[in-house]
């Protein structure tokens, strides 16, 4: 086996020997443990001073798998706990399984990233310049975003419009940071950062705590990509317990427990059953008893076949449009394992469940879906990275390299979806907003190459 390959395959060993650790409680936190050292190995490693998107998705491996293993066998699982851990290690491999495929990929595509140095040596490192009218453009789309009769007409397309118009707002301050030049610079720097947090409280309103958290890590990778730093990579990580206590105390405030501390959101999970369930509800997915399922409303589990990524792709479409188009993976998880609660209406009728991309994988193809999955997601990783590289080569100097980043960027932003949910949620979110920002670029550059043409026939 080629060195390369070595950590990873020593990763996904301690993995499957946690599988032998009778002590089941004690097997899940040694599972925290190696998942989340994992996690922080895949980060550093990959991209040199560049924080890549497969290392934003291998930093949600370990917290998924890794803190939810622990807080599972702290708050206490739906399943029991020896299924729960056997599960869980399934999980891990498949992670550590992705990462192999992604370095073969990496291998046979090259993808060396330069260190800093590298580029100012070569001469290919300059100072990035938007181009004209970047950030009006960008305004203009987070302006439309909030429009009540287009949110009323597709409130998914709003929102799609408003994150690529705010990914684009952080790309211009990323680049204007590196020389302000005058005070209509830090006038840019400043909008850039106060539209998108304007723009986060407007669609932030107690959910999507992982839309928050996508935008915050896609944002810091916009402005890596321009200003490459280690210390970055190192304040995401550090970021992750910040943001866990923001969001377990916001979610208990909103159920009028005002009362909980940071700590013991850090210690207990209190408030982040929605960072720990999906593994549970994974290990559920994977357990379940067929004869209950006769008693659902979304009838047999699977296999499907590959249809839920078929209905993924049916999401622009309105539902005024198509009533009866098909729902969501994450609804139909909730039919399939909690549909009494759906006959007594205690949650919504769009409530979403989450089993992890392992969970989407298992229900269209069964355990040959483990095998799958890495192959899928190794691939569809290196093929960001590889987008990533070409970027972080490039200096941005022109105006598709621009586009380019936003609708990177974009997809980097629902990364954590993916691995929380599947492909549902990803599109909904990220994937939208980058196909509006390549419609937008298409748009205007079609448009602007049109006049320039004409201009010279002119002339």
């Amino acid at each position: 086996m080629p060195p390369v390959f070595l950590p990873h395959a020593l990763a996904m060993l301690a993995g499957l020997l946690v599988a032998v650790i009778p002590d089941a409680g004690l097997a899940l936190e040694v599972l925290a443990v190696v998942s989340g050292i994992y996690a922080l190995y895949v980060v550093g490693s990959r991209g040199r001073a560049f924080l890549t998107p497969s290392g934003v998705y291998f930093l949600a491996s370990g917290v998924f798998i890794g803190l939810a293993a622990h807080y599972l066998h702290t708050v206490g699982s739906l399943n029991e706990l020896p299924v729960l851990r056997d599960w869980a290690v399934v999980a891990f491999t498949t992670t550590t399984a992705t990462a192999m495929v992604l370095t073969g990929f990496s291998i046979r595509w090259k993808l060396h990233w330069p260190s800093r140095a590298d580029l100012h040596e070569a001469g290919e490192r300059v100072v990035p310049q938007a181009p004209e009218l970047f950030w009006v453009i960008a305004v203009s789309m987070v302006g439309v975003s909030q429009i009540p009769q287009v949110r009323a007409l597709n409130i998914t397309l709003a929102t799609a419009v408003g994150l690529a118009g705010v990914v684009m707002l952080v790309l211009v301050a990323s680049s204007r940071r590196v020389k302000m030049r005058w005070h209509g610079d830090i006038v840019l720097v400043a909008m850039a950062v106060v539209v998108p947090l304007v723009w986060i409280q407007l669609e932030f309103e107690g959910g999507g705590r992982l839309t928050l958290a996508g935008m915050g890590i896609a944002s810091l990778l916009a402005w890596n990509l321009v200003r490459p730093r280690r210390i970055q990579k190192v304040a995401v990580v550090l970021a992750i317990p910040l943001f866990l206590i923001y969001s377990g105390l916001n979610r208990l405030e909103q159920h009028g427990n005002r009362d909980t501390s940071s700590k013991s959101v850090l210690t207990s999970g209190e408030g982040l059953s929605s960072m720990y369930g999906p593994l549970d509800t994974w290990t559920e997915l994977a357990t379940v008893d067929r004869a209950h399922l006769k008693h659902t409303e979304a009838g047999p589990i699977g296999p499907r076949y590959g249809r839920t990524f078929l209905n993924t792709l049916f999401l622009p479409i309105p539902r005024s449009v198509w009533e009866d188009k098909p729902l969501g993976f994450g609804a139909e998880l909730t039919r399939i394992l909690r549909p009494t609660l759906l006959r007594q209406n205690r949650i919504s009728e769009e409530h979403s469940m989450a089993a992890l991309i392992n969970g989407e994988f298992y229900v269209n193809f069964g355990l040959a879906g483990m095998v799958l999955l890495p192959l899928v997601m190794g691939w569809f990783l290196a093929v960001l990275d590889r987008a990533h590289l070409r970027l972080a080569r490039s200096g941005l100097r022109t105006v598709d390299d621009w586009w380019r980043a936003t609708i990177l960027v974009c997809l980097v932003t629902s990364l954590g979806d993916l691995f929380w949910v599947g492909s549902f949620t990803f599109m909904a979110r990220g994937g939208m907003a980058a196909i509006m920002a390549w419609a937008v670029w298409r748009f205007t550059t079609r448009r602007q190459r049109a006049f320039e043409r004409r201009a010279a026939r002119s002339a």
